[in-house]
């Protein structure tokens, strides 16, 4: 592994990276968790050194968010649109012409709420299902006092259209991806019931975000259960590669 805070102005606080080829600039875009979030650009990412120092997408936090986490980026043909959680129940989306990207993100606009923050909590993540006009988005939740982690699934017939439920896909007994429809490969001890922050096997790296909905791979992070750890930054997450097998 090459530790990014080698790069020139990586060190310091950034987490929950997005990688994307943008094919308007044709230019390489890393983009994480920052306050306010921030992006960097290669031409070869094959060459960590070679990442731009940190840039912000705002200049200032705007305000009418109370906080941001886990930023998403995906692009139409017209629009680049950036979708976020606040761990407080909360989705934005903000959105600025393909032209003008990465600069001109307006005011974040509310999605969706919900009362209970652990049922839309982080890690949203918003996809082009190709061969389809419609776009899949899923969001990390939380199972009450045991803080279970999984997965809901929801539609959206346009990046800037209504967001409405999957069916058998959104909640904790009949998640997208989660404990109740999750199982081990033969041979496999399981090591998880956390299906955590991860992000769907695209069929090409561009800022489409199109991903295969015949062929659904999903990487995600999990924990050993009752792993000791005294907090959230001590779990020992591993990586776990999930694939469809219906």
């Amino acid at each position: 592994p090459y530790y990014m805070d080698e790069t020139t102005g990586l060190g310091g606080y950034h987490t929950a990276p997005t990688l994307f080829y943008f094919t308007p600039q044709n230019k390489w875009y890393l983009i994480y968790q920052s306050e306010p979030p921030q992006y960097s650009t290669t031409d070869d990412p094959t060459q960590p050194s070679t990442w731009t120092a940190p840039q912000n997408f705002y200049p200032s936090n705007p305000t009418n968010i109370n906080g941001w986490i886990d930023f998403d980026m995906i692009c139409d043909s017209a629009n680049c649109y950036l979708f976020f959680a606040d761990d407080l129940g909360d989705i934005y989306r903000a959105s600025t012409p393909i032209g003008d990207f990465p600069k001109g993100f307006g005011t974040p606009v509310l999605v969706m709420h919900a009362a209970n923050a652990q049922d839309l909590f982080e890690s949203v993540k918003v996809y082009h299902l190709m061969g389809m006009n419609q776009y899949l988005m899923i969001v990390e939740a939380a199972q009450d006092q045991s803080w279970t982690r999984y997965f809901r699934a929801f539609i959206l017939p346009s990046l800037d259209g209504p967001i409405t439920p999957l069916p058998h896909a959104n909640s904790w007994a009949e998640p997208f991806a989660g404990e109740n429809n999750v199982t081990f490969a033969a041979g496999v001890t399981p090591w998880t019931n956390d299906i955590s922050h991860g992000d769907l096997v695209r069929v090409n790296p561009d800022q489409t975000e199109t991903v295969d909905p015949s062929h659904l791979q999903f990487l995600i992070q999990g924990d050993e259960p009752n792993n000791g750890a005294a907090n959230y930054n001590a779990i020992p997450w591993r990586l776990g590669l999930l694939s469809r097998s219906n």
